[in-house]
């Protein structure tokens, strides 16, 4: 069983200490020191103080405070948000959506603050002690993860605790720098923490969780954006210090792969198998709380993605559309990817006569999943099992158990657009992955766990890692083909027998692999920056069915792929701007390369 955030309420004592000392528990003045310094008196407030530090991970699942899914090229989502700011390219350091910057400095002083001061709690034992300062240590780690994946180079506090005032007066790190020391904290925090906590802790730190986190972050390091890109040769601190290493190092793959094998190694995770049945397998994996695929993730964070996923006419928002380019993304059942490109436009798809698609016209077809056969557009015939966990067209079933629900998008369906209705799926597809079937919002709302880090990454992370520095491993083809056979697909040398061995085709095979695995799970936004496919992905007009039709009938123009937003990537977009607050108030902090 893995562990995520499962985190109580602060204590009614810290809760009332942080209404006295303001929002952060470090902005006090000196006469509020006696009131910190009971916090470390007794084993209660201490351990509401780290689950305060656990309070700053950022809730990814929540488009409200995070734009990594409708961001990307995979999801499109209705609600007016900050990443329609991001997609239009209206976006500044000083306007900037969900900066995170300042936020996660807050969880890094209070994680360094608590590690100074968690030895003076008398009821506590030093293993509790040692065991309490490596789940600060981790957290420090994550956050300052978060900000590399971010913004890049960060400013290294290293032990010392941030100001009282908020303010500091540091340059940034290089971005090796910042990758090593991070690495290194999250390895010395996973050589203290357990293996995995009591059934109700699970979300605390684990060894696992820091040592995905490290593999994750060595791996982005290794990928073309920071391993010798020269768009940033020119990124300097003020005193002419480079940011970023102009020089490839193969090496950093070889770490990246080493890393993740620390993972693999711990014989702690496995993938989900549910009677050897893809579709009951693949679903189980978000469905089913705590399971053995979870490294880390957050408790009772489900009920927010299915409100917003939810057919309108079933009391949900069902705002929550895959892209064209996402549904063009999956696989055939005999695991041929059928669209190869675009002549111009994803109008015009470029097809592998070999994989059976067929972009137009209707098939009598059984959905696997819901069991009913219909009428069904072609595009949709014939697709991998994680593409029917994954999406929903207009005219097929939702996810109810004992209770049929057809969902229309089409103009003036009860699940479309309309002119009193907003709430609909722009692309004419939803998104079901990760849908509980049960929360249909007529009855209590079930709550399970949210995955932020899963085995199926980490083995997706060890495979492309390898492939770089050693691309004859046999560990490619076992490990790569671990996550598809549990998916219901040919291994991967059964269907491009040309790509073993071949380090570019199976660099493109495993690329497209992560974008199908882990679709609408926060990882597109960041793969496509540091493959620097940006402008390929995320910069070009998005399409989708024909919503705006008033009809969704077998062969009327809902089926049409049509344009309906256009997007913008530029250069600067890479990375995160730094807020332009936090570089007028640090004249030693440089903003980040195009802004």
């Amino acid at each position: 069983m893995k562990r995520l955030l499962n985190i109580k309420p602060l204590a009614w004592f810290l809760a009332a200490l942080f209404m006295i000392t303001s929002c952060d528990i470090l902005d006090v003045e000196l006469d509020d020191r006696l009131t910190m310094d009971m916090v470390f008196e007794n084993r209660q407030t201490v351990e509401s103080f780290l689950a305060h530090i656990y309070s700053y991970s950022p809730q990814e699942w929540i488009h409200d405070e995070t734009p990594w899914v409708p961001a990307s090229d995979e999801a499109d989502f209705i609600y007016r948000r900050g990443y329609h700011n991001i997609n239009s390219g209206n976006w500044d350091p000083a306007s900037a959506p969900f900066q995170k910057w300042n936020h996660l400095y807050q969880g890094i002083r209070n994680a360094s603050y608590f590690m100074e001061r968690v030895h003076e709690a008398d009821e506590l034992t030093p293993a509790q002690v040692a065991t309490m300062q490596a789940e600060a240590r981790f957290l420090r780690a994550y956050f300052y993860f978060q900000l590399i994946r971010m913004y890049g180079p960060v400013i290294l506090l290293g032990e010392e605790s941030y100001p009282l005032d908020g303010s500091v007066h540091m340059a940034r790190s290089s971005y090796d720098e910042s990758v090593d020391w991070v690495a290194n904290e999250f390895a010395t925090a996973a050589a203290v923490l357990p293996l995995e906590w009591p059934s109700q802790w699970y979300g605390k730190a684990t060894r696992g969780a820091a040592l995905a986190y490290r593999a994750r972050l060595l791996l982005y390091a290794a990928s073309p954006q920071f391993n010798g890109n020269p768009m940033y040769a020119n990124a300097r601190n003020s005193d002419g210090t480079p940011l970023f290493s102009a020089t490839y190092n193969e090496d950093k793959w070889r770490r990246a792969a080493m890393a993740a094998r620390e993972v693999i190694d711990l014989n702690q995770y496995q993938l989900v198998n549910v009677n050897n049945d893809p579709f009951a397998s693949y679903w189980g994996v978000f469905i089913n709380s705590w399971n053995s695929e979870i490294i880390h993730g957050r408790s009772e964070g489900g009920w927010w993605w299915d409100m917003h996923c939810r057919p309108r006419g079933r009391q949900g928002y069902g705002g929550k559309a895959a892209s064209q380019l996402q549904i063009d993304a999956y696989a055939m059942d005999n695991g041929i990817y059928p669209i190869t490109g675009y002549n111009g436009s994803q109008a015009n798809p470029v097809i592998d006569p070999a994989s059976g698609y067929v972009d137009n016209g209707f098939t009598e077809f059984t959905h696997p999943i819901e069991g009913q056969t219909r009428e069904t557009y072609n595009m949709f015939v014939n697709r991998e099992p994680r593409f029917y966990v994954s999406v929903l067209w207009s005219g097929a079933n939702w996810i109810f158990p004992g209770a049929e629900y057809i969902v229309r998008y089409h103009w003036g369906g009860a699940d479309g657009p309309a002119a009193a209705a907003h709430d609909y799926p722009k692309s004419g597809v939803s998104i079901r992955k990760m849908s509980h079937p049960s929360n249909d919002f007529t009855t209590p709302v079930v709550t399970r766990s949210w995955i932020l880090l899963r085995y199926a990454e980490v083995l997706l992370n060890y495979v492309e890692a390898l492939n770089e520095y050693e691309p004859s491993n046999p560990d490619i083809l076992t490990y790569l083909n671990m996550v598809r056979s549990r998916a219901g697909v040919p291994n991967i040398q059964d269907v491009y027998p040309q790509a073993v061995g071949n380090k570019d085709l199976m660099r493109q095979l495993i690329q497209r692999e992560r974008q199908v695995e882990l679709a609408f799970e926060t990882h597109r936004f960041f793969d496509t920056r540091r493959w620097l496919i940006g402008e390929q992905t995320n910069g070009q007009p998005f399409y989708g069915m024909n919503i705006f039709e008033n009809t969704d009938a077998p062969g009327s123009a809902f089926w049409q792929r049509t344009h309906h937003e256009d997007r913008v990537f530029e250069p600067r977009h890479y990375l995160y701007p730094i807020p332009q607050a936090e570089i007028e108030r640090n004249n030693l902090l440089v903003q980040n390369p195009f802004w």
